[in-house]
């Protein structure tokens, strides 16, 4: 008996030795699978996409894979009815499931304030915590001048005998996408220095072999990523923000192509980077970069679950059909009617969104489909609130302007004369005009609407005003502008 014991200590011994070689083995290719602007798209559509379905695509290149790396390159909590529900806890919880390396904060992540991200990293289980670190380099607190609590510079997982960096940035700029109450005390600082210094420190002090830099922007310092060179050197680029597909490789200064991925958004894609290792030195000796569809057959029985578990518990809320499209809708007819229905609302002269306010993936809406609760937050997801204010027409005018605002149906500018009118009568820019729009484009000091006069902050939502709109109406209406509106 006392043999029998002794024989299964070995046994064990030596099945976790193996499995120990097995594990730190010196792979020569690793896997990146990257995720990016997933904006909380849990459910499927039509029967296709879904988080369930992305995990099972996911799950099925890593067990091709001889070493991989997960991460997320952000936004991706807000954007649907059940994510904003809970602020994206489920999302993390998701997230954990499919054990992901790390995340880089986008900057939709602040949509609810910082402290809200934070509580997913705070030590504490009861409000839902994340098993992987949240990151961004160049995310500074105004008033430290350092990284905000919470956030870090990079991770480090050690797979397939490798030691692997993931160095996390925020796109310089980005804090113009952010509503002012949400970023005031942040900024977002040239993230380069930062990359620099960050990588040089893993490489030289820490030992690093695989360097992958994932930002929260598009391309625009990917040559310059490219450009650093030895303990600075980049091994694989992540991109994301601009919602875009694309792949691709780009040389860098040592003559080795590394790869970089963008894999559009809502879950759709995923990317998918692999690198070459050399056996002798673990350095990487090139790589390739592809996006792949989510169009997996088989979805992941327990994420599916969860999924399902939150839509029951929220289908009386989000599930309510509220009207019946009447006809095709497409973003911008929406965003006419959406800047429409906020002038009547609030019974102003005009009223002016921004088009981003209004999430392309809600489209289109095609006739016969019944309009929930659920799609006006899917057309409209950011808790934005009706200010309003009066402004000259000389401010009025700037706004019209701005190719990125929308106006209310009333507003009709003349492309051959350039003149504008106001419910068929010419823009008199001496004359003061009350107007209606959303608190992040209000609070932004580049806009005219601080200096002007009567200045309200209603506390209502713009999304209760669109549902209370579809409910009234029993349909989208989409206005015709023109010059005698």
């Amino acid at each position: 008996m006392r043999k029998f014991f002794y024989l299964c200590i070995i046994t064990c011994f030596l099945l976790f030795v193996s499995s120990c070689e097995t594990t730190n083995k010196l792979v020569s290719e690793l896997t990146i699978i990257s995720v990016n602007d997933f904006h909380g798209a849990l459910d499927e559509s039509d029967g296709k996409y879904g988080v369930a379905r992305l995990a099972s695509s996911i799950s099925a290149e890593e067990k091709n894979a001889e070493a991989s790396v997960l991460i997320s390159a952000g936004d991706m909590f807000q954007g649907t009815a059940l994510s904003n529900y809970d602020h994206g806890k489920t999302v993390i919880d998701i997230m954990n499931k499919m054990k992901f390396d790390a995340m880089v904060i986008g900057n939709h992540e602040f949509d609810w304030g910082f402290e809200e991200i934070y509580q997913y990293v705070d030590g504490s289980d009861e409000n839902g915590e994340a098993t992987f670190p949240f990151l961004g380099c160049n995310i500074i607190e105004k008033n430290t001048g350092q990284r905000p609590e919470g956030v870090d510079a990079y991770q480090i997982v050690n797979r397939g005998g490798l030691k692997i960096a993931i160095v996390g940035y925020m796109g310089e700029g980005n804090e113009s996408d952010i509503a002012e109450a949400m970023i005031g005390d942040y900024q977002f600082a040239n993230p380069i220095p930062y990359i620099k210094s960050t990588i040089s420190d893993l490489r030289v002090n820490q030992g690093v072999d695989v360097v992958i830099v994932s930002g929260h922007e598009g391309n625009d310092s990917n040559q310059m990523l490219a450009s650093l060179e030895g303990d600075e050197r980049v091994d694989a680029i992540i991109n994301a923000h601009t919602h875009s597909t694309y792949s691709g490789t780009i040389t860098r200064t040592d003559g080795i192509k590394i790869p970089y991925v963008q894999a559009g958004s809502a879950g759709e894609k995923f990317g998918l980077i692999k690198l070459s290792i050399d056996q002798d030195t673990k350095q990487v000796t090139g790589g390739t970069a592809e996006v792949k569809y989510n169009l997996s057959k088989t979805e992941d029985s327990t994420i599916k679950t969860i999924v399902s578990n939150l839509k029951e518990e929220t289908l009386p809320v989000f599930g309510r059909v509220i009207g019946i499209a009447n006809e095709y809708v497409d973003r911008y007819g929406a965003a006419d009617w959406a800047a429409t229905a906020l002038k009547e609302y609030a019974t102003t002269d005009i009223a002016v969104i921004n088009i981003g306010g209004i999430r392309a993936q809600a489209f289109p809406i095609e006739q016969g489909t019944n309009i929930t609760v659920s799609k006006i937050y899917e057309i409209m997801p950011f808790d934005n609130v009706l200010k309003t204010v009066d402004l000259k027409g000389l401010d009025v005018r700037i706004l019209v302007n701005k190719s990125d605002f929308v106006m209310s149906s009333n507003v009709y500018q003349d492309r051959a004369t350039g003149l504008i009118y106001i419910n068929g009568e010419v823009l008199d820019n001496d004359k003061m005009y009350s107007v209606a729009t959303i608190d992040y484009i209000f609070d932004k000091p580049e806009n005219p609407f601080l200096g002007g006069e009567n200045i309200s902050n209603t506390g209502i939502l713009f999304r209760d005003i669109l549902i209370q709109t579809v409910e009234k109406d029993g349909t989208i209406i989409i206005p015709i502008r023109g010059k005698n509106e």
